[in-house]
């Protein structure tokens, strides 16, 4: 049993070096440009897919192949610099939204020119050391010394280098910085090109250790700003001893729960450290004669799925346009009710609706729990937006290895049909195109109505208060923790409501409804529709929902298309479409 963990600890203290050079390239784009790049976790797997490219593909040596990766994957972190973050600067939910975006656009790209196919690189350093007993892979010490010596350097640098000590100037005061002569974008670019370098670095030796896929990245970018958060971004060393913490905790941890679970202690460990008017109305009245125009089952298809996505970009419009808040709790939100209305009906027997307000009262509570300890805390922004994306992530685990109540990853099928009640016809099933069309329609608009109210009401005018300087609103007296806990449980209420009907109207459900990708297709309907006005999210639901259909796009196109719309949304109209409308008719 020693030997076992004496070796699980050597293998953690490995593997917690590749998250600590990606929290190291988090910590130095954020202390000098003010954003938190979530592509670099997407560069790293760059770096990876060209280094095992260069080396098998092209049959250049690993040693060359290696700083060739890197140097490209630098190239690229400038170009994305360069045309995207330097808009975004020192905007933090502007830059994590673009970043988000890039992520899609990237992985879309390898995914067109290599496949979901796993790739295993041949070059493989052959031979063994043994520790006490304990053997380790040559390749595995090397990749181990070349992360130290890289992070050391850094360090040296940052320390003892005239750009280093400009670096430090600048993140502590950079008006003060510039009139010393440090010239500010040459800095900024300088740090994210290097700092996705140190991204292609983890991704080149990664590429010697395991197989690559283009879902690599994903994993170690929030292990990454997980290393980061955990010492406190802006110490380099702090990075190093948090990645090993995260890489120890796995090792370890393996050893007594299913390998499963790994994800979920860095998770565990971010949550613990951070604990510290009537006109608008009228349009919806063409709404109720369309399938009267038009049988077609495409076009009533795509306005079903509008509405009820739409609901869930209207709630979370609410958080998040609304209040300030960036929660990536919602898609958690949205999938936890699906199962809970089905399995409640399941188990115990009751009806849909009694079904769905179990789910909504689940998911209300469940934010109440949430929403208490991040605001007592007073999570806000990029601490606030991790958290729940932690939270989310650990809820997705659960689901997703509970195998025997949730049936895991295969999902569930089922064929139970909601029912309603119709004046001269009585409790009818919910059953074809136009029912659901009518239903999801009437749900959609409830959902505007009921959050319109809220928004319009002396609770709203406490949310755009603490939206705008919720310290400002706390001395004026406004409870900024309770309003702030009424959005989110608000806003996640209605996510569970579109879960439950989402879910019954395809008669499936499955941990993706938890998944990151639904909180990026969630952000994407609400900023392109709008964040100024109630239904605004729900022009962008018919967008993306449309977009599919009207253009024939497999799943790595359409994820592209998410990323795409998320960056020029940001950058070209971040007001939305119905945002660009409105200004365009008051200039008028």
């Amino acid at each position: 049993m020693l030997q076992l963990v004496v070796g699980q600890l050597l293998n953690g203290i490995i593997v917690g070096t590749l998250y600590a050079i990606i929290a190291l390239g988090v910590t130095l784009t954020f202390g000098i440009t003010g954003i938190v790049n979530f592509a670099l976790g997407a560069f790293m797997m760059l770096g990876a897919y060209f280094t095992w490219y260069l080396t098998d593909g092209v049959g250049i040596p690993y040693p060359i192949a290696v700083p060739l990766a890197v140097l490209a994957v630098a190239l690229a972190g400038l170009l994305a610099d360069q045309v995207l973050f330097r808009f975004t600067r020192n905007n933090l939910i502007n830059g994590l939204i673009v970043s988000i975006g890039l992520i899609s656009v990237i992985v879309a790209l390898v995914l067109m020119v290599w496949t979901t196919t796993p790739q295993n690189m041949h070059y493989v350093l052959p031979g063994v050391f043994r520790v006490g007993g304990v053997i380790v892979p040559r390749m595995k010490a090397v990749v181990f010394v070349v992360l130290i010596v890289v992070i050391a350097l850094t360090y040296a640098a940052l320390m003892r280098t005239w750009g280093g000590r400009a670096a430090y100037a600048y993140a502590q005061n950079p008006e003060a910085a510039a009139l010393m002569g440090v010239r500010t974008n040459v800095l900024q670019a300088g740090v994210a090109a290097y700092s996705t370098a140190l991204a292609g670095v983890g991704g080149a030796l990664y590429s010697s250790l395991y197989s690559i896929t283009p879902e690599i990245g994903g994993g170690y970018i929030l292990k990454g700003v997980e290393a980061a958060i955990l010492a406190g971004i802006g110490s380099v060393m702090g990075s190093l001893a948090g990645g090993i913490i995260i890489g120890v905790a796995e090792g370890v941890g393996s050893i007594f729960l299913p390998s499963a679970y790994n994800d979920a202690y860095g998770l565990v460990f971010l949550v613990l450290i951070r604990l510290q008017p009537m006109k608008a109305y009228l349009l919806w009245i063409p709404l109720l004669f369309v399938p009267a125009v038009t049988q077609n089952n495409v076009l009533l298809t795509i306005l079903i799925f509008t509405f009820i996505l739409g609901i869930l970009a209207v709630s979370f419009n609410l958080i998040f346009g609304f209040t300030g808040q960036l929660s990536l709790f919602h898609a958690a939100a949205f999938g936890l009710s699906s199962y809970a209305t089905y399995l409640s009906m399941f188990h115990w027997g009751i009806s849909f609706w009694l079904a769905v307000l179990v789910a909504v009262a689940f998911v209300s509570l469940l934010s109440v729990v949430i929403g208490a300890i991040c605001f007592r805390f007073k999570l806000k922004e990029l601490y606030f937006a991790i958290v729940t994306l932690a939270i989310s992530e650990l809820a997705r685990l659960v689901v997703l290895n509970w195998s025997s109540f949730t049936n895991g990853t295969l999902g569930i099928n089922f064929t139970i049909t909601p029912t309603v009640w119709i004046p001269g016809r009585g409790v009818v099933p919910v059953v074809g195109t136009t029912m659901w069309y009518y239903l999801s329609l009437v749900a959609a608009f409830l959902a505007v109505v009921v959050y319109a109210r809220v928004v319009h009401s002396w609770m709203g005018r406490c949310f755009a208060s603490i939206r705008l300087n919720d310290q400002l609103a706390d001395t004026l007296g406004i409870d900024v923790f309770r309003y702030k806990l009424i959005s989110f449980v608000v806003g996640n209420a209605g996510a569970a409501v579109a879960g439950s009907l989402y879910t019954f109207y395809i008669s499936y459900v499955d941990p993706n409804y938890l998944s990151i990708d639904q909180s990026l297709a969630i952000i994407a309907m609400a900023l392109l529709g709008g964040r100024e006005f109630v239904a605004a999210p729900i022009v962008g639901a018919l967008v993306l929902t449309a977009l599919p259909h009207v253009i024939a796009v497999n799943a790595e196109a359409r994820l592209l298309i998410y990323g795409l719309i998320l960056i020029l949304t940001i950058l070209l109209m971040p007001r939305g479409i119905v945002g660009l409308i409105a200004r365009r008719r008051r200039a008028a």
